[in-house]
């Protein structure tokens, strides 16, 4: 079982800094999945400045 789902599950009782982190992997997992099973790169670079822009993601 991967530990972001695990981690999710408990996602009310982590603390905030452990929270951000698992949001930022999440983001991350989600737009590798989705550039890679549409074989497009652009779209990873797409999704990742649009979780950027609505700060899953450091700038």
């Amino acid at each position: 079982m991967c530990l972001c789902s695990v981690m999710s599950a408990e996602y009310d009782d982590l603390p905030d800094a452990v929270k951000r982190e698992v949001q930022a992997f999440a983001a991350v997992a989600v737009a590798r999945l989705l550039a890679r099973s549409r074989a497009d790169l652009a779209l990873f670079d797409a999704l990742i400045e649009s979780d950027r822009e609505a700060g899953l993601l450091p700038g």
